[in-house]
């Protein structure tokens, strides 16, 4: 193998390694459950799009989770969509 090869091979892993970085972020993941929603013929309004960006997914103390928990208690949601349970 030529030291070319080699260092297009680490490219292609650099590359794809980016690629999954930026398929993970939060904005993407936003974007999927948002297309998926739709793919199901359902409204998301925007103010119903929780995000709780720069929070722990450990603490159950989040705005967005709080913010979440009233619009079930009101009974104004009917599906919640997460892109990972442990996201």
């Amino acid at each position: 193998m030529t030291g070319g090869e080699d260092e297009n091979r680490r490219d292609l892993r650099q590359s794809v390694i980016g690629q999954q970085k930026e398929e993970n972020t939060i904005a993407s993941q936003t974007s999927a459950l948002i297309a998926f929603a739709r793919e199901q013929n359902c409204d998301v309004p925007t103010e119903w799009v929780i995000e709780d960006d720069g929070y722990s997914g450990a603490s159950l103390l989040r705005p967005g989770l709080e913010r979440l928990r009233d619009l079930a208690a009101e009974g104004r949601i009917q599906a919640v969509l997460v892109y990972a349970p442990d996201r």
